[in-house]
């Protein structure tokens, strides 16, 4: 994308947050051009000007509407100004609303259906939730024993090592054994008494479109049966479960998604 595309992607989103949020947001200084640095200064001022005892101000559908628009600022963001801007943000809320708040953040950020999906800024939210000063000490509790949980095998670490079957089940190897063998590697959690998972172990092992990826060396699918111990490793939100890995790295590029959802690779 150029400059120019870059820029007029700000002005618009600009006018879209003005035309429809409810929260009057910062005038951003003439003399930031750069639009990561316009997008920064949206996204770090946005709730400068939020009244958290205006009751029209913290009304439900307006608090969804100005964290829908502060979410959309974030991918124009500078990577290393994001962080930040996500822990100030989330800490400057009202301890009696972060429950709302993550409920918001399941809602926008968790939600497979969402349009603002995105596992890496949840996990990023929720650890700012569960590290707001003022919350109470047993629900900060919760929070940090739910991203302990999901921070395992998230997307942009490397898995972990574990034993894994071929697709046809006739040999097991462990998962480090296969680094470098494919471009990608699926690992698909199964349960054995589940239709579904059967389904999707058959559709990779004779339809053509995934077929052919294994045959050319763009992908290897292994399997492994869902046990406590696995889910203690890999969070198990769906099942089957399917785990993306690049194969160079067994770096998780994505996780709990369907056969649908990997139609990139295809």
């Amino acid at each position: 994308m150029t400059f120019r595309q870059i820029t007029l992607t700000i002005i618009a989103l600009l006018a879209g947050l003005q035309a429809y949020g409810q929260l009057p947001l910062p005038a951003i200084p003439t003399e930031l051009t750069k639009p990561a640095d316009r997008a920064d200064y949206l996204a770090a001022h946005f709730y400068d000007n939020m009244n958290w005892e205006d009751p029209s101000m913290t009304a439900d559908e307006n608090l969804m509407q100005d964290w829908a628009n502060f979410l959309s600022v974030l991918p124009h963001c500078s990577t290393a100004a994001r962080d930040s801007i996500i822990t100030a943000t989330i800490h400057s809320i009202p301890a009696g609303l972060v429950p709302t708040y993550a409920d918001l953040a399941d809602g926008y950020l968790f939600a497979t259906d969402s349009e603002l999906c995105d596992e890496t800024t949840y996990l990023k939210v929720l650890a700012a939730l569960s590290s707001h000063p003022s919350i109470d000490p047993a629900y900060r509790s919760a929070l940090e024993s739910r991203y302990n949980y999901l921070a395992k095998c998230a997307p942009g670490t490397v898995a972990t090592d574990i034993t894994v079957e071929t697709l046809d089940g006739d040999n097991t190897t462990m998962l480090s054994d296969l680094k470098g063998s494919a471009t990608n590697i699926l690992i698909v959690f199964y349960d054995p008494d589940c239709d579904d998972c059967h389904e999707t172990l058959y559709t990779l092992s004779t339809d053509t479109r995934w077929t052919s990826l294994q045959q050319s060396g763009k992908l290897l699918v292994v399997k492994a049966m869902i046990t406590d111990e696995l889910d203690s490793l890999y969070p198990i939100l769906n099942v089957p479960s399917l785990y993306l890995l690049s194969g160079d790295t067994l770096t998780v590029m994505s996780r709990n998604t369907s056969l649908d959802e990997l139609h990139l690779l295809q």
